[in-house]
């Protein structure tokens, strides 16, 4: 019997696969995981929902602890955070750190200490980061590109994949691998597949389905509001694995009857069937003929979801609207108040001409425009401090620093070229642009320390004489030693 050390997986990562319901002998995982732990390329063609490839990630994850090399995963920007949470308890037991690029701050502290082994992130995020000079591609063992068809740009890809080396693993994964063919052929040729999600020429269903717009970490959530809505005498909440359990057993209603959870492989046999993970085609083919699907569609889903089924209806749930009512009932109410509060002489003298003129119910639907439109009275501004007198900046603070380019004379770049580049295309005026050392394979230029952080990100790949440059503060040099001080003339021996 296979075991997941015959998958050239770890004990500890195994036992967490099993856990969540993964069995080596599964389809899923008898030839994915250990093509991925061995390093080859791959193309995990599967249903738009993390838990698909919660085998994978788990082979990326053994990958990086014994073979080291730094993790990327780039997704779209509404997965980052689904993403993280199904890589961050995998690195978790691998003994790999793992960090998501929410915001750029944290993250380029991390990478600039070494102290990061997976990272999950959108490609313009990483680009970020490879502007401020805190990710290294070249630095890479494993690239796993997350639903590339949901992307709103594959641009920012090219400037980070110039610099990951070619022994370096590429591992996709889609749901449309005809939408993404080009990215295919790019980056992952040859690369081996693994699953389908919908089979190709494949036609899309014919029967009772319903779609909710909901985000990846309010799934449970939405099933819950599903079930409320539609009050089915049965239902089923349908998982690829048990990863949203906790999050079900928190959202349904405890020890409810009518409602089972269910897996792949396992019958339905319920009157509605949530699923909670996008299925493949296969699974909502096998449903009843009675039975009526809803799925919960996260953003970028939809095209899916128009594949597997055709003519779904949407199902809204309560939510904007129903808020948006509940705050025009408090404003009624407001004003229910202060009429009958009375004292409202005073205002009726002003708008007595106005009554005269128009209708008295336009006056006061003009009147409400006016108030929902009035601006809250700002707060009463606070005194302003006296500034000290003083130095704008502290003694000895340059006043300019030098960025390190790599371009120089042998790639036949000139001073000209460098200040074109920074006058033109990054915006420096010419008279703050200081002195140009060229050298044969790099340039070091002065520019304002104020703005050398900004300059050095945005002149970060642009291409100089057909050569893509990157630009960083030079690093600091150690100080000279102070010279000796001149020694003493020796007294002359007396004669002997």
């Amino acid at each position: 019997m296979t075991g997941w050390a015959d998958l050239h997986l770890p004990a500890a990562l195994g036992a967490a696969l099993e856990e969540l319901g993964w069995s080596p002998m599964a389809a899923g995982t008898k030839e994915l995981v250990p093509t991925v732990a061995r390093g080859h390329n791959a193309v995990l063609v599967a249903p738009p929902a993390p838990a698909w490839a919660r085998p994978l990630m788990a082979a990326v994850a053994a990958r990086a602890q014994a073979h080291g090399g730094r993790a990327l995963v780039l997704c779209p920007p509404a997965a980052v955070e689904a993403w993280h949470a199904l890589v961050a308890p995998l690195a978790a037991v691998a003994g790999i750190r793992a960090a998501a690029a929410r915001t750029p701050g944290r993250v380029t502290r991390l990478l600039r200490e070494d102290a990061l082994d997976l990272l999950v992130g959108t490609p313009e995020a990483a680009l970020a980061l490879l502007r401020r000079s805190a990710l290294q591609p070249a630095r890479a063992g494993t690239v796993v590109l997350a639903w590339p068809e949901q992307w709103e740009s594959t641009e920012p890809l090219a400037d980070l994949m110039a610099d990951v080396p070619r022994e370096a693993q590429r591992v996709i994964v889609t749901a449309d691998p005809a939408g993404c063919a080009p990215l295919l052929e790019r980056y992952a040729w040859r690369a081996l597949p693994f699953g389908q999600a919908v089979p190709d020429g494949a036609t899309a269903l014919e029967r009772a389905a319903r779609v909710v717009a909901t985000s990846w970490a309010d799934r449970a959530g939405a099933a819950a509001v599903v079930l409320d809505l539609l009050d089915p005498a049965s239902a089923a909440v349908w998982c690829a694995d048990h990863g949203l359990d906790a999050a079900l057993d928190a959202a349904l209603p405890p020890g409810d009857p009518r409602v089972t959870r269910d897996r792949p492989g396992t019958p339905v046999e319920a009157e509605v069937v949530i699923f909670a993970d996008l299925p493949p085609l296969d699974a909502v083919a096998h449903l009843p003929p009675g039975t009526a699907a809803v799925f919960l569609a996260p953003p970028g889903t939809e095209p899916y979801v128009a594949r597997l089924v055709a003519g779904a209806r949407p199902l809204r749930l309560p939510g904007s609207v129903e808020a948006a009512e509940t705050a025009s009932a408090a404003r009624r109410t407001r004003i229910a108040e202060r009429i009958a509060a009375g004292a409202l002489e005073g205002a009726l003298l002003q708008l007595a001409p106005l009554l005269e003129r128009f209708d008295a119910a336009r006056v006061a639907a003009a009147l409400y425009e006016l108030w929902q439109a009035a601006p809250a009275a700002p707060p009463e501004p606070a005194p302003a401090a006296t500034p000290a007198r003083g130095p704008a900046r502290a003694y000895g603070e340059p006043v300019t620093v030098k960025l390190f380019v790599t371009a120089g004379k042998r790639d036949g770049v000139t001073p000209a070229d460098l200040v074109a580049v920074l006058t033109k295309d990054v915006k420096v005026p010419r008279q703050e642009i200081g002195r140009i050392e060229l050298q044969e394979s790099f340039a070091l230029v002065e520019v304002p320390a104020a703005n050398a952080g900004k300059i050095a990100e945005a002149l970060t790949g642009r291409t100089l004489r057909r050569r893509r440059i990157t630009a960083r503060l030079e690093r600091e040099e150690r100080p000279a030693r102070a010279p000796r001080a001149p020694r003493t003339a020796r007294a002359p021996r007396p004669p002997r």
